[in-house]
């Protein structure tokens, strides 16, 4: 009976040690250095650059790289002696690169920089019990040499964010009737890898998914999206980390819908795109802004051409229209990015003029850096320019071109 009660007493205090030991993250309903998620780093895909105290990381394909602020002159996060990284031929060497991450094609190359360490979401060498992707979230050493496991994912997600101690993932599946599964889950960063997860939202349209998670302060946001018949359905959704509760932020209206959202001054700014449901085109962006829960509600002044991704830094508002640089019915006079302030008075500006003729991505960043992002003739292209130019005069400056088959070595062995 002793025995019996002191096993019982050493689990009750290994369990009361554990959750001593959980860290204690702020609460407030604002931007939290170090321990939010950065937002500031997405644009309409997931984050690829992630900002350090010192410097930033940057994933390209399969291959972590780093730079620091001083000098932003980007090196292959490996430090093992005669390391060939993405110019390895010997395909059974390429994983021993301490750089390399394989990772499925597509929108979750992403990193994230959270708390001290870098995670990197990707796809293991197998397959889960169900079937599907063997997908993982890992926890990254800042010099690349340690990794360890941090989460399990039973489905591939679509989306993740990192925040306050959280991991939320965006999960769509599609059942054998073509229909879709989807909701939000969330994992917490002290319990182990293979933990089940929490579904903060379920979603209830047969043919409906999630995607975009942004989280802010005391709130996670992410878009819910479904085609019933004749009918489109597009939402920004809230989750409240606060009450548990989820709501709709912004919902679709007539021929209107909400499209991507952006922080700024503890308010929200989205766009609303009014299309043209016959051609399928976007006749018009309009910017609005909004309290973090939705109240409040008022148009911006900057309403520009058909099509603007609005981003943010927390300082400036930047309206992208070389996101579509090669759609040639828009106009040219719209393929720019407006950097404003919140009440809309323009900052700065800069043209297609200045670059090749390619979609190009504007990520916002930190304090110090902006950064332009291209895909040009298979090359990533990659360009950056200092704010302290942001009201004189922003020079862009090449940062790194590489050969997108080098970084997916993983795939083109076997071309």
């Amino acid at each position: 009976m002793l025995r019996k009660m002191s096993s019982y007493l050493i689990i009750v205090l290994s369990l009361m040690f554990m959750t001593s030991c959980a860290k204690k993250y702020d609460t407030a309903n604002t931007y939290i250095e170090g321990q939010d998620y950065q937002c500031n780093y997405v644009t309409q895909n997931e984050p690829f650059i992630a900002e350090s105290e010192e410097g930033y990381y940057m994933r390209l394909g399969c291959y972590l790289y780093y730079m620091d602020k001083d000098t932003m002159e980007p090196v292959v996060l490996c430090n093992k002696p005669n390391c060939m990284h993405m110019e390895e031929t010997d395909t059974e060497k390429v994983t021993s690169c301490d750089a390399y991450y394989f990772s499925d094609a597509g929108p979750m190359e992403s990193i994230y920089y959270f708390d001290g360490a870098l995670y990197v979401v990707q796809s293991r060498m197998g397959y889960s019990q169900k079937g599907e992707s063997a997908t993982i979230l890992t926890k990254v050493s800042k010099d690349g040499t340690d990794r360890k496991t941090v989460v399990e994912f039973e489905y591939s997600p679509s989306s993740v964010a990192i925040h306050r101690g959280k991991v939320y993932a965006a999960i769509n599946v599609a059942k054998d009737n073509g229909e879709m599964v989807y909701r939000i889950e969330q994992y917490d960063l002290s319990k182990p890898a293979s933990q089940e997860p929490v579904d903060l939202y379920v979603g209830e349209f047969d043919h409906g998914d999630v995607s975009k998670i942004r989280c802010y302060g005391q709130n996670v946001y992410f878009f819910e999206d479904s085609v019933e018949e004749d009918t489109i359905y597009s939402r920004i959704m809230r989750y409240d980390i606060t009450t548990g509760e989820t709501s709709c932020l912004v919902k679709e209206a007539g021929n209107t819908f909400p499209c991507d959202l952006a922080f700024f001054g503890n308010k929200i700014f989205y766009t609303r795109m009014e299309v043209d449901l016959k051609t399928a085109r976007n006749t018009a962006t309009t910017v609005y802004e909004c309290n973090l829960d939705g109240t409040k509600e008022q148009e911006n002044p900057f309403t520009i051409g058909a099509y603007v991704d609005v981003l943010s830094d927390r300082n400036y508002l930047y309206l992208n229209g070389l996101k579509y640089i090669m759609r040639d019915w828009i106009l040219d006079k719209d393929k720019v990015c407006r950097i404003t302030d919140e009440k809309g008075n323009l900052i700065a500006s800069f043209d297609k003029e200045k670059f090749l003729d390619y979609d190009t991505d504007v990520i916002p960043g930190g304090k110090n850096h902006i950064f332009l992002s291209m895909n040009k003739d298979g090359d990533y292209s990659i360009y950056f320019a200092n704010k302290k130019d942001i009201q004189k005069n922003l020079t862009f400056n090449p940062l790194i071109q590489i050969d997108w088959k080098k970084v997916h070595p993983a795939y083109t062995s076997h071309d």
